[in-house]
């Protein structure tokens, strides 16, 4: 749910110096502390330089868009490889606490990234979840100063050269046969047709709240906004509608009917791969889909007791057609939204002190998802604090209230506000005591893995207790996201139509079509092998708390324990495992 704006690969990378021409003598094995520290400073270093979004959140100047060349990922490999050249080269043992964490996560994101190069065509280019976010980064930009702005400029000037280099990528996928299904294309169009809009309305313009406090007068201002809209009228435009005609021409004259990865050229070891990645440890997507099934059973006979709870004596069907029709169960205003999922994050929050050890310092807010996103986006997202925006804010979908219930929305205030997403990724930015690169790492199974957890703990907590409707609709949230661990394998690996995957989904959820249709979208066409992490995570995150738990017994705390998982920030799971022994073998020593 939350959407990642910088690539992984760019935190990862380094442009290596020349080597001498003769090869030198085998060096001795490198000071291991120090050698680690010099890698991590220099991936940090060439991640500042390649991109945006972290300058972006570390208050620097940008001035440079994403590169989305073939070559740039070659490139990549290349420094990968060095790097990992110099890792192999560290004695491990030397290495303790964070540091091998460190290591550990280093390792194994520039192992994984390597295998990706092979399969750069089969990356989905076109969607919106997978499409760089140009309104977060130009949303975000500084405008307070003659520089800020002589930069903003001459960015804006550099998206015709970015939808050029772009399209060539489109049109090298289209060479190898991938392209995106046809139940897709109408997001698809539906995206890029918001950059054909006039100058002030782009996601160029910037707004007026965006100069309080500069000091700028109404004709400097003026100015600016002309500047930016004969760029925007001259040349950006006219790419964005050359892209946006072969689009709908040419490309969509070529979309195929069926979905899925499978149906590329190796699409089944891709989707492998997907998986992997996503999980961050070897699982299968059968075995996942054999969880999934398992999973949608046992929430739904949870489902079923709270049926029993109230008192409702229909089916199971004739509740959640009342639930889907009865007006109480649904927003009024896009305000109701916001404040009930505020509401449910700050009940959380008034208890947080029985969970955890510390919290992030950064505030959060709930805010409207930009409309121009809703229509491809099923809820919304959260964006972390950045210097241009120190409030962590999720951005929910606003439209079409009347099929967008309030039941789910506590659960989902603790998967992404408290104690989810803000209260994860706020301890992580503000961790001072790990590498820069570290406090960017998005490991999905990690960070979505406990989102999901989060939920759990709310309802664990008691704080619907009193409120079965609202657990209701949290147990139906959950059931959503479990559902996505059978139709994203079954669409993407094991023959399933589109159609298959939306009525398992209607079978299984209280979603509305709408969510149906753009969710079973986002699976099999968008970012495939993604949704599967959310549940995976959450299920490995209890297994290794159960194990904590029979290991240290009386001497388990619930906090100590929170503070080991999240206290260093987001790790791979099979980092995490590694994180949760060490936990218990130093509880288990620890005096009393």
């Amino acid at each position: 749910m939350t959407r990642k704006t910088a690539s992984p690969a760019a935190l990862l990378v380094l442009l290596l110096a020349a080597t001498a021409c003769q090869a030198p003598p085998e060096p001795a094995a490198p000071d291991a502390s120090a050698e680690l520290q010099a890698i991590a400073d220099a991936a940090w270093a060439n991640a500042l330089a390649t991109s945006p979004d972290i300058r972006l959140r570390e208050g620097l100047p940008v001035d440079k868009l994403w590169n989305v060349s073939y070559a740039s990922e070659q490139r990549d490999f290349e420094l990968r490889r060095g790097l990992l050249d110099r890792m192999a080269r560290i004695d491990v043992g030397q290495l303790a606490g964070e540091e091998l964490l460190t290591y550990d996560v280093l390792k194994w994101q520039m192992e994984i990234n390597q295998e990706g190069l092979a399969w750069f065509w089969h990356f989905s280019k076109l969607t919106s979840y997978s499409s760089p976010n140009f309104g977060a980064l130009f949303g975000g930009l500084p405008v307070a100063t003659a520089d800020d702005r002589e930069r903003y400029v001459a960015l804006v000037a550099q998206v015709p050269a970015y939808v050029e280099a772009f399209r060539q990528v489109v049109e090298g996928q289209v060479e190898r046969g991938i392209v995106v299904p046809r139940a897709a294309m109408p997001g698809v169009l539906g995206y890029f047709g918001t950059f054909l809009k006039p100058p002030a309305e782009s996601v160029f313009h910037v707004a007026d709240a965006r100069f309080a406090g500069a000091g700028l007068d109404d004709e400097a201002i003026a100015t600016f906004r002309r500047q930016v809209a004969d760029v925007v009228e001259a040349a950006v435009t006219p790419a964005w509608q050359g892209l946006y005609d072969y689009l709908a021409g040419d490309y969509q004259a070529l979309a195929p009917e069926s979905v899925g990865v499978a149906r590329y050229p190796d699409g089944e070891a891709f989707y492998r791969l997907l998986v992997r990645y996503a999980t961050t440890y070897d699982v299968t997507p059968e075995e996942i889909q054999q969880v999934g099934y398992e999973m949608v059973a046992d929430l739904e006979e949870k489902m079923a007791a709270i049926r029993r709870e109230v008192g409702f004596e229909g089916s199971r069907d004739d509740f959640h057609r009342y639930l889907k029709t009865d007006p109480r169960f649904f927003p009024k205003t896009p305000e109701e939204v916001a404040e009930r999922i505020r509401g449910a994050a700050d009940a959380f929050n008034a208890r947080i002190g029985e969970y955890f050890l510390k919290t992030p310092a950064a505030a959060y807010d709930v805010r409207r998802l930009d409309p121009r996103l809703e229509g491809s986006m099923t809820y919304g997202y959260y964006e972390p604090p950045s210097p241009g925006e120190p409030t962590g804010v999720y951005y929910f979908n606003g439209s079409h209230l009347d099929r967008r219930s309030l039941l789910n929305l506590d659960g989902l205030a603790y998967h992404e506000l408290v104690p989810g997403h803000h209260f994860q990724i706020g301890r992580q930015m503000e961790n001072d005591g790990v590498p820069k690169l570290r406090q960017y790492l998005y490991p999905t199974a990690f960070a979505e893995g406990w989102g999901s957890y989060a939920t759990y703990l709310g309802l664990e907590a008691g704080l619907l207790d009193d409120a079965p409707y609202s657990r209701y609709g949290t147990y139906s949230l959950e059931l959503f996201l479990a559902n996505r661990l059978v139709v994203d394998p079954g669409m993407n690996l094991l023959g399933w139509t589109l159609e298959q995957g939306r009525e398992y989904m209607r079978e299984h959820t209280l979603e509305s079509e709408t969510q149906i249709a753009s969710e079973t979208l986002r699976y099999s066409t968008d970012i495939p092998g993604q949704a599967v992490a959310y549940q995976m995570g959450k299920r490995r995150i209890l297994e290794l708390r159960a194990k904590a738990q029979a290991a240290l017994g009386e001497r388990f705390y619930i906090r100590r324990f929170h503070e080991a998982v999240v206290g260093s920030g987001a790790l791979p799971l099979a980092v995490l495992e590694k994180q949760v022994d060490r936990f218990i073998a130093a509880e288990l020593g620890r005096r009393l």
